[in-house]
């Protein structure tokens, strides 16, 4: 909803989709191995790992494919005024197969909390 993007564009401000969308994966990276090594079987590790999946689809879905910026940018010429980060550029093919994987990571961790319906 804008209101939801509104409040985690203030949340969020100095940092890129692509940068958000890589560190959510990599926070549920960590939360996922973390769970595998929990002897206590504390399934807390799986959840946050799930939640993290899921916020770095959401911003997988906000990144812009090359396509698009190749066209905008023979569209107009105010590319020049953009600020320039070291993000990855990925094409859209690149950034399927990297909301494929988030989704299936996050099966994966709803597979370990045995949340079958949500395994798909």
């Amino acid at each position: 909803s804008g209101l939801a993007d509104a409040f985690s564009s203030l949340v969020y401000d100095d940092e890129s989709p692509t940068q958000l969308m890589l560190s959510f994966k990599k926070k549920g990276n960590e939360a996922f191995l973390n769970g595998k090594k929990n002897k206590a079987k504390n399934v807390q590790y799986y959840r946050d790992a799930i939640n993290h999946y899921y916020e770095a689809f959401a911003w997988a879905q906000k990144i812009e494919p090359l396509e698009h910026q190749q066209q905008e940018n023979s569209a107009s010429k105010a590319s020049e005024d953009k600020k320039e980060n070291d993000d990855p550029i990925y094409n859209e093919q690149e950034l399927d197969e990297i909301q494929a994987t988030l989704c299936s990571n996050a099966a994966m961790a709803h597979m370990m909390l045995k949340n079958w319906g949500h395994v798909k």
